[in-house]
């Protein structure tokens, strides 16, 4: 009976991971953008949350602002998704070599993920080591 809840426990484990991909697929091309210093591409194919919230220039700037452009590395800590939308996590080690815990906001429509807000998980940044 052990091994039985293991694997449901497993299978489970996969199928969340499995929904996510999608959704964080979406998000790495945003921060993929970014990082190449090309945000108004990922503004532009955001979703119409994000342009309804904040102009391309204030975007590009927060965006300068944490350092993402030209940042190195990040680690997806934490997704929660579901099948309308989700909220994703990443530990981003920025231009200055600062690790950024940013948050990724997306959202589902016509089977398509879409990035509806980037900005940081919490004010401080943590001093992180260059890769």
């Amino acid at each position: 009976m052990g091994s039985g809840i293991g694997f449901v426990f497993a299978l489970v484990f996969y199928a969340l991971i499995w929904m996510s991909a999608d959704a964080v697929s979406a998000a790495e091309m945003a921060l993929g953008h970014i990082s190449r210093g090309n945000a108004p591409t990922a503004y532009a194919e955001g979703a119409p949350e994000l342009r309804e919230r904040r102009s391309l220039e204030d975007f590009a700037a927060n965006m300068r602002e944490l350092g993402l452009t030209g940042h190195s590395s990040r680690t997806w800590t934490t997704r929660t998704v579901d099948y309308r939308g989700g909220r994703l996590v990443a530990d981003v080690l920025n231009n200055r070599g600062e690790t950024v815990s940013l948050t990724v906001t997306v959202i589902r429509r016509d089977d398509t993920w879409k990035v509806a807000a980037i900005g940081p998980t919490q004010p401080s940044r943590r001093k992180g080591r260059r890769r």
